[in-house]
Parts: C-alpha cells; structure tokens; sequence
C-alpha cells in the first residue's frame, strides 16, 4: 500500500481546505459569531430603521438564520419568509437592505462566512479546472447525512461523479 491522504471535518473545514488550494484572492471567515456582530452593526447604524424596530423586532441573531436558511436552501427572501420565518414577513424590505448591506461589507473586506464557504465551494467543484482536485478524492464517508442541507448535499452529489 502507498501513502494514504485522509482529509476529515465538517464541511466547513474541507471547503476551507479546497478553496485555499484553488482561491486566487485572499479570503477570511467569519464565525457566527462575528457574523452576528457585523449585521447587529449595520441594522444599529441604519438610520431609516427606527428604533423601535432595532430594539425589539429586527434582531441580529433572527437576520443571520434567514441569510442561512436563504443560502442553505437556496430560496428567495421571499420564499424563506413564507415557509419558515412568517412572522417576519412585514419587514421584508428592511431585511434586504441590511442582508444587501451585509453582502457588500463582506464583499469589501473579503469575507466569506460559513454559507458563503459551501457555496463557493459548491461553484468551485463544478468549475472544470478543479476536476484534478475532485478526481482526488476516492472516498467519501458522511455521517448523519439526514443532518446534511440542500448545499452540502449538492457537494456530494459533486464528489460522487468522480469518486
């Protein structure tokens, strides 16, 4: 037997791994936590949010699982709203603009959180000039795989085709 390459974690950390092999640019990741901080900044320092809603309505943590829940199934804000955040619904607009606001700022400082990670990852695996990276990997092993969401199902569905 020769050398064996084994490469383990969540999705996150082999998206990591992959996308600083193929990457041209730089890039950080933000930690939920971190993520949950920069959108609490933008709905704060939005001056056409009152503060009634800032205090008790639009809430940081709230914003961040929709932003998740929109890119893991890749449903429009709309659509997220409706099936799973319903009692949002009437602050939709608000929502975009500090979601667009969101984008933007990761955008300027190259940052990429964990949703952005599995979706880039997702794209890069489909691109053909990282086919000598997949044809690689011989082996996938998922655990709980009833666990997995629409991205990280896709991914496998990737690797499958040259496993």
């Amino acid at each position: 037997l020769g050398p064996v390459n084994i490469i383990s974690g969540p999705f996150h950390h082999i998206a990591n791994i992959f996308l600083n092999q193929v990457s041209k640019n730089p890039f950080k990741i933000l930690n939920q936590e971190d993520k949950i901080g920069m959108i609490r900044n933008i709905i704060n320092q939005n001056p056409y949010i009152p503060e009634q809603l800032k205090r008790f309505l639009i809430k940081a943590e709230n914003v961040s699982e929709i932003s998740s829940y929109l890119v893991n199934f890749g449903l429009s804000l709309e659509d997220t709203l409706e099936k799973r955040f319903s009692s949002r619904k009437k602050f939709a607009k608000i929502i975009q603009i500090v979601l667009n606001e969101y984008s933007s700022q990761k955008e300027m400082r190259m940052l990429l959180d964990f949703d952005d990670l599995l979706l880039i990852f997702l794209h890069a695996l489909k691109d053909p000039t990282t086919e000598h990276l997949r044809s690689s990997i011989k082996y996938i092993l998922v655990d709980e795989f009833q666990d997995v969401n629409n991205i990280q199902a896709d991914i496998i569905l990737e690797f499958m085709k040259t496993c």
